[in-house]
């Protein structure tokens, strides 16, 4: 009949309707690597764990490749942490916290932070999460316009290497012990007198990063006074972590799209204060952690209580909206067993260190290719980098010695990559 007709043609209209899609996501997969799954949770959480970035062979390969890093530029030793880890102290700015460790440039590391499909995927949450926001209320709003998803610059950031805390605070302690040893050495001075001084309480020499923004939540919504924007931030995983109080990351869920009212509260998350307000009552004023640049500390106890564990497997990739409290467990209860290492297929691993690769992108917009311009001047000369928030101090006054390395030879960075550190325009 003319109806069956009709009908079997709309369902045919339909299923081709449909297939056209599929083959449209199959045939631009390189930018589609998310799931719509995947990008609902990231638009509900903030968070997102993507397993499996990394093969096998290239985890070992990583992991291989950082601890021959941490030997021949800190003369530490996994295989002999005991030892040689004091030395760690040495390439960090953040007096231990959180394992950050200033480690910038190694080619392995490099390697990671070109991944395309790690690029890939940031572009495809920054389409989804930040390009449609009308207004200041909208959570995907932001002050620095219009952009295209699709360009971007690698953010050259550190790694973390954290040892389980109970070698950690044993190296402090040792330390300590050596220091006092020499104190008690010192020569009798002019007076006839050896004076010691107070004794001092031992100091792990790594502990826990506490919860924390990468920004100032007064001038989030403000373009001026920064020097880049950075909306997601990442990080891929050299070592499970799988269970909580073993060093790893931590944030509160779904706080991104709470963050504008609970800045405009004065940093207050309590609704139950909108009340007080709504009947006229007088409210003691929130006592507010300064903000140090683009660090600030997380003193909200509710807000605390809401931070949660993050499981990831070696070789995954967690991204984050920035506006979301984060940090790392307060201890690594993983043991340390000097004896089987040695014999471990995975020496990174028996270890028990948490060793991630810090490595987000930036959007192509005006602030970030200024940014860029720096960060690359750096890169050439072999430097630590001077701008972003690394919490490096640094002297604005410090000439370049010109001395710059072919590191574009060194890295053999593909097309992709020669535009994301800044060397080619988009």
């Amino acid at each position: 009949s003319e109806k069956a007709v009709i009908h079997y043609l709309c369902r045919c209209n339909e299923l081709f309707q449909l297939y056209r899609v599929m083959m449209t996501y199959q045939m631009s997969d390189v930018n589609h690597l998310l799931s719509p799954e995947q990008i609902s949770t990231y638009l509900r959480d903030g968070v997102l764990v993507v397993d499996n970035l990394l093969s096998p062979s290239e985890i070992i390969e990583a992991q291989t490749s950082l601890a021959q890093t941490l030997l021949n530029d800190l003369e530490v030793d996994i295989f002999n942490l005991e030892e040689t880890g004091h030395n760690l102290t040495k390439a960090s700015s953040t007096n231990g916290a959180g394992g950050v460790l200033d480690i910038f440039y190694p080619k392995w590391k490099m390697n990671i932070a070109t991944n395309e499909q790690l690029f890939r995927m940031t572009s495809q949450l920054w389409k989804e999460a930040y390009c449609n926001g009308e207004t200041k209320d909208d959570f995907r709003w932001h002050p620095f316009g219009s952009f295209d998803c699709n360009r971007g610059y690698m953010y050259i950031d550190r790694i973390g290497f954290r040892l389980p805390s109970k070698l950690a605070e044993s190296i402090g302690e040792r330390q300590l012990s050596n220091n006092e040893a020499a104190t008690n050495a010192t020569p009798i001075n002019a007076r006839g007198t050896n004076k010691q001084k107070k004794k001092k309480k031992s100091r792990a020499i790594q502990r826990s990063l506490t919860p924390h923004f990468d920004l100032c939540p007064e001038t989030y919504q403000d373009e001026t006074n920064k020097n880049k924007w950075r909306p997601i931030q990442c990080f891929v995983s050299l070592t499970d972590n799988l269970l909580p109080n073993t060093g790893g990351f931590e944030c509160c869920k779904g706080f991104h799209r709470e963050f504008h009212s609970w800045v405009q509260r004065g940093r207050r998350l309590s609704s139950s204060d909108d009340d007080k307000i709504a009947e006229g009552e007088d409210i003691p004023p929130m006592k507010q952690q300064p903000c140090i640049g683009e660090y600030t500390h997380v003193h909200d106890r509710e807000l605390m209580r809401r931070v949660q564990h993050i499981p990831v497997k070696a070789g995954s990739v967690v991204f984050w909206d920035n506006r979301l409290p984060h940090g790392n467990s307060y201890r690594n209860d993983n043991s340390y067993d000097q004896t089987t290492i040695s014999s471990s297929s995975a020496p990174l691993e028996a270890c028990g260190a948490r060793a991630v690769v810090y490595c987000s992108f930036l959007p192509d917009v005006a602030i970030n290719r200024s940014f860029v311009e720096r960060q690359l001047i750096d890169w050439k000369l072999g430097r630590a980098p001077r701008v972003g928030d690394r919490w490096i101090k640094q002297d604005d006054e410090e000439e370049d010695d010109g001395n710059l390395r072919d590191n574009e030879m060194e890295l053999n960075l593909s097309d992709l990559g020669r535009k994301l550190i800044g060397l080619e325009k988009w």
